[in-house]
C-alpha cells in the first residue's frame, strides 16, 4: 500500500498551497549577577501542605476574576496534567516535584491529591515568608477590593519572579565538571533585545482595568506562537528545499522551556495519486547526548539549533531530497511540537503530546 504525502492531507483539508506562515523566536547567554533583592522572590518547594490550600482558597474568594484565569492555566495543573504525569513516570524525581507541586510537604513522597489540585497556586508566587507580594500597581489599574497589606516591589514584575522555576541546572551537578542548564529561558531573555521589558509583557498581557492576565496561555495561543518567527520555504533546485526562520518580537529562544519542545521541518516528495516517494525531516531543539564519566552518565548539550531573537538571527534549514524529487512537487510543513519522550527528541516516531502548525504548502517541480 502506498504511503500518502502531506499534499494529500492538504487537499483533504482544502488547505491553501504555497504561502508560508509566520512563527517563532530568540538567544541565550550567561545571566548577569543581580543586586540583592529587597525582599525574597518566590522559590519552588515551599512545602506548606494543607495550610497552603486554605490560604489559596482565601485568595480565590476575593480575587474571583484572577482566580478564574489561574484555574484555567497550566500553572494550576503543573502537577496533575496528563502531560506531566507521563513524563514523571520516566524520571520520578523530587527535583521535579519541587516546581510542579511546590506546596507538597515532602517532594520525595507521593503528592497528596488536594495539593496536586493547586499545582502552582496563588500563594506559591504571592505569599513568601508570611508577606503578600505584588508588583507596583500600574497607572490606571482598577481596584480589586484588596483589604490586606501588600508588599509591593518592582522586582516582582521582572524575570526574577519567574527564574526559580524557569531556569535551572540538571540535578546531577555533583557528577559534572561544569553546570549544564536543563532550562535556560531567563538567560535567553536577558540576552535578547527585549531584556529591558519583562516576562509579563507577553505572558501576562494587560486586560480590562489595566490588570494583567493570569491564564499564562501563550504556549497554547496559536496566533502568538506563529508570531514568534516568519517562516519562508523555497526550492532552489529540484532536490533541495530551504526553510528560513526570521525571528519576530520574542524574548527567548524558540522553542524555550523544557526539553520536550521542538520545531519539526518536514519535506515530502509527492508521487502519483498523492503517494509519498521520499521525505526528510529536521528538528530544531536543544540536542543532548549521553556522556559517561568515571562515576555516572550525564546528558550534555551537543547542539542548539533553535531560532534565536534579534535582528540578523535568521535560521536556515536545508533539506536534501535526492534524485527522486526531480520533476515532482514537494509538500512542506513546519510545526511547533511537544513530545512525551525526550530520549527520542530527534525520532520521527517520538510520542506526540501536541503541535501547532506554523507554515505549510507545496513547492512545484
Amino acid at each position: 500500500m502506498a504511503r500518502f504525502s502531506l499534499l494529500f492531507a492538504l487537499v483533504l483539508a482544502s488547505a491553501a498551497c504555497g504561502a508560508a506562515t509566520d512563527a517563532a523566536a530568540p538567544r541565550a547567554t550567561e545571566t548577569a549577577k543581580e543586586a540583592a533583592l529587597p525582599v525574597r522572590m518566590p522559590e519552588p518547594g515551599h512545602g506548606r501542605g494543607v495550610s497552603a490550600l486554605a490560604q489559596n482558597a482565601a485568595c480565590e474568594g476575593c480575587h474571583r476574576e484572577v482566580a478564574a484565569e489561574w484555574r484555567a492555566s497550566l500553572h494550576r495543573v503543573s502537577e496533575s496534567s496528563p502531560t506531566y504525569r507521563r513524563a514523571f513516570v520516566f524520571e520520578p524525581m523530587p527535583f521535579c516535584t519541587r516546581c510542579h507541586a511546590p506546596e507538597a510537604e515532602d517532594p520525595a513522597a507521593e503528592v497528596a491529591p488536594a495539593v496536586a489540585e493547586v499545582g502552582v497556586g496563588c500563594v506559591t508566587c504571592h505569599v513568601v515568608d508570611g508577606e503578600i507580594l505584588a508588583a507596583p500597581a500600574a497607572s490606571g489599574t482598577t481596584s480589586d477590593g484588596t483589604t490586606h497589606a501588600v508588599r509591593r516591589d518592582a522586582r516582582f514584575a521582572t524575570a526574577d519572579a519567574c527564574a526559580s522555576c524557569h531556569e535551572f541546572e540538571f540535578p546531577d551537578r555533583a557528577s559534572r565538571s561544569k553546570p549544564e542548564f536543563m532550562q535556560s529561558t531567563i538567560s535567553e531573555f536577558r540576552a535578547s533585545p527585549f531584556a529591558s521589558g519583562s516576562c509579563a509583557d507577553c505572558h501576562m498581557p494587560k486586560g480590562p482595568g489595566n490588570r494583567r492576565s493570569h491564564d499564562f496561555s501563550v504556549s497554547r495561543n496559536e496566533a502568538m506562537v506563529r508570531s514568534a518567527a516568519r517562516v519562508e520555504a523555497s526550492r532552489p533546485s529540484a532536490s533541495r528545499v530551504i526553510v528560513r526562520f526570521t525571528p519576530g518580537e520574542i524574548g527567548h529562544a524558540f522553542p524555550t522551556g523544557d526539553l520536550f519542545r521542538r520545531i519539526e521541518v518536514l519535506a515530502e516528495v509527492v508521487g502519483e495519486e498523492y503517494s509519498l516517494v521520499e521525505d526528510k525531516a529536521v528538528y530544531l531543539a536543544r540536542h543532548f547526548e549521553s556522556r559517561k564519566t568515571r562515576f555516572a552518565t550525564t546528558r550534555v548539550l551537543a547542539k542548539d539549533d533553535r531560532v534565536f531573537p534579534g535582528s540578523g538571527q535568521v535560521s536556515v534549514v536545508e533539506l536534501s531530497l535526492g534524485p527522486l524529487a526531480e520533476g515532482r512537487s514537494v509538500a512542506y510543513r513546519v510545526a511547533y511540537q511537544r513530545v512525551d519522550n525526550t530520549r527520542r527528541v530527534d525520532d520521527r516516531d517520538a510520542p506526540m503530546d501536541g503541535e501547532i502548525v506554523l507554515a505549510q504548502g507545496v513547492l512545484p517541480p
